[in-house]
């Protein structure tokens, strides 16, 4: 399965290299953190459990709902710059969070080792943290009543997954110890 989920990333990647706009900054990083995680499926370890199946497809709305954040925005060579820089560095902070998993990334929530390196020592979920910057960035790019929507709905989404994710981690003491530790979930010193 991990292999055809990197098969899958990598696909993602490509389809962003080839656009027809050529390469531009969110093509870039688009193309850089579909690389990060085809590589991470193939690399990652085996979970030790995974969530329920209720709890997984519930996560699983905020990462299409990511996505059709991002197609719903224009052409990436007619963005604002402030728009793309923001999902260029968003995009940059979700591709260290990943690697700072390592072989505990996950895109649905399952039990694996829990990482309190690099980000992960700021805030609990820094990955989401970016990915809902990156859906803000691609609603900045062109505004719309529809993509607003689907932004408020995507980050909402992570919300509920980070919420599904903590309660399935803390049935573990390494877990409950990280939480602990590392107060905040999504914004250091806010939540």
């Amino acid at each position: 399965m991990d292999i055809l989920l990197a098969l899958s990333a990598f696909h993602w990647g490509m389809r962003a290299c080839l656009r027809p706009e050529g390469h531009t900054t969110v093509s870039v990083t688009l193309v850089a953190l579909d690389l990060t995680a085809g590589l991470l499926f193939l690399f990652r370890s085996q979970p030790q459990k995974n969530a329920a199946m209720r709890d997984t497809l519930l996560c699983l709305g905020s990462v299409v709902l990511g996505g059709w954040a991002l197609a719903l925005a224009p052409a990436y060579d007619t963005w604002p710059a402030f728009a793309a820089w923001l999902f260029a560095g968003a995009g940059v902070m979700a591709i260290l969070s990943l690697v700072g998993l390592g072989r505990s990334f996950a895109v649905l929530p399952s039990l694996r080792q829990v990482v309190d390196r690099g980000p992960y020592r700021l805030v609990r979920h820094p990955a989401y943290a970016a990915e809902s910057l990156m859906v803000i960035a691609s609603v900045l790019a062109h505004p719309s009543v529809a993509a607003a929507a689907v932004a408020l709905i995507a980050v909402a989404l992570v919300v509920t997954r980070i919420r599904i994710e903590e309660r399935f981690l803390g049935e573990t003491s390494d877990y409950r110890a990280y939480r602990d530790r590392v107060r905040y979930r999504l914004v250091p010193g806010i939540w």
